[in-house]
């Protein structure tokens, strides 16, 4: 059972687990980003949000990395005469991973999606905020 170290870190180059994680990293900031700038140009921006993001993210994020992450160490462990068994176990476990990681990132682009999207309610009680406030209500809202 010999590991080359560097035979595990040229062999993640372009290989798709590693695009997942990326693609879920990229996503993940992006949502975060999205979600603050909207939150900020509301006025409903709180501190608090980055803690919420990294604990939600992250939790979900770190099982499904470790997911990947296995089924490739255990594709590139030599066990003598388990070739077969060594096999399955990496695709099971990567594709467990990648189907999670399809999941994440739906549901980050539809939190996305979400964001962007035009909110009337929220609209509406932003104006019902600013006419009891006493401020005046601008006619291009």
């Amino acid at each position: 059972m010999d590991v080359n170290i560097g035979e595990v870190i040229g062999s993640l180059a372009g290989d798709p687990t590693v695009i997942a994680i990326y693609l879920m990293l990229l996503f993940s900031v992006g949502n975060f980003v999205i979600g603050s700038a909207k939150a900020w140009q509301n006025g409903s921006f709180e501190l608090e949000a980055f803690d919420a993001w990294v604990r939600k993210d992250g939790g979900r994020l770190i099982p499904i990395v470790a997911y990947l992450l296995l089924g490739k160490a255990v594709s590139l462990v030599d066990v003598e005469g388990a070739g077969l068994p060594t096999t399955i176990a990496s695709t099971a476990l990567t594709g467990y991973g990648i189907l999670q990681a399809g999941t994440f990132l739906l549901a980050t682009l539809d939190s996305m999606r979400e964001a962007i999207t035009p909110n009337p309610t929220l609209k509406v009680e932003k104006l019902a905020r600013a006419d009891a406030a006493g401020d005046s209500i601008p006619l291009d809202e």
